[in-house]
């Protein structure tokens, strides 16, 4: 059988090992920092919807809605997306995982190391064609 009970949990979906520099790992990727800057601002643009300077978990999962459509589309749909359940369990644990000072919403530091968060992991699906083994 393919169950694997209790043992291996799947890799969630913005999981990010704790040892994994963030901003080595976009510069590995070839992302600049007025790219990732750029990115953040857009982001949170998009994301505040109230304009009160804070990401709630609505606001959240509505961010993260666009990020797994955009991927799925640059993927030709062959990303499978979380279900309602692992979608919600995904934004608590992000919102719990982010916000740093306990408040129940993030701030724009705490956001837009989610924002770095999705770039990374954008960026690492697409591959470009016989770019796979090279250096």
């Amino acid at each position: 059988a393919n169950e694997t009970k209790g043992q291996a949990a799947p890799r969630k979906l913005m999981e990010i090992p704790a040892e994994v520099d963030i901003d080595k790992a976009l510069e590995a990727l070839g992302i600049t920092e007025s790219q990732i800057a750029e990115a953040c601002k857009v982001a949170w643009q998009e994301t505040d919807n109230d304009n009160n300077g804070y990401i709630d978990k609505q606001e959240l999962g509505e961010c993260l809605d666009r990020v797994l459509s955009q991927i799925q589309q640059n993927q030709k749909n062959l990303v499978e997306l979380p279900d309602k359940k692992a979608r919600e369990q995904g934004i608590e644990d992000a919102m719990r995982d982010l916000d740093k000072n306990g408040n129940g919403q993030l701030e724009k530091e705490e956001f837009f190391v989610f924002v770095k968060m999705m770039l990374i992991m954008v960026k690492s699906l697409v591959v470009p064609t016989g770019a796979a083994n090279g250096s």
